[in-house]
């Protein structure tokens, strides 16, 4: 490929061109153009943004297996829990609409103490799934238990 001709900043500006060339080697030891309008060199520019493109790659390989980690814990959690809404007359098993709930309350105070994200899900792993403080409900009962004390499932089914 043929040089470009050396050409100076303050010549290419009246000739307005937005690129020059010098032939003199910047910091990083690039012979590529400069811009007019801020003396860059166009070979830093072209490394930055390689550079940008790899860590994106790393990133999004990263978030791939962590939201793999994520998944599989929570469906070890929903697993070890039953499966299913344990509200008696609620049948709910799918699980995006099902959630830990913590039989005595204090949900909140807990997850303040173990932290956020899947902090709850392994705190339940590491003390071997205990079930005499949580229970598997689907997110109406959750709700419906959380404020009001009981389930429409329960009323209906005339066991509250």
């Amino acid at each position: 490929m043929p040089m470009p001709p050396i050409i100076s900043k303050k010549a290419a500006r009246a000739q307005g061109l937005k690129r020059y060339y010098t032939g003199v080697p910047c910091k990083h030891g690039h012979t590529a153009d400069r811009r007019v309008s801020d003396s860059g060199c166009l070979g830093c520019k072209n490394q930055r943004e390689r550079d940008r493109r790899k860590k994106s790659e790393h990133q999004s390989k990263e978030l791939q297996r962590n939201q793999l980690y994520r998944t599989q814990l929570r469906h070890d959690v929903l697993s070890n829990y039953g499966g299913k809404c344990a509200c008696p007359g609620c049948d709910i098993a799918e699980p995006r609409f099902l959630g830990i709930d913590h039989i005595e309350g204090g949900g909140r105070k807990h997850r303040k103490e173990i932290g956020s994200g899947p902090g709850l899900y392994v705190w339940l792993r590491n003390n071997d799934y205990p079930k005499d403080k949580f229970r598997l409900l689907c997110h109406n009962c959750n709700h419906s238990y959380g404020h009001y004390g009981f389930c429409a499932h329960g009323v209906s089914n005339g066991k509250v």
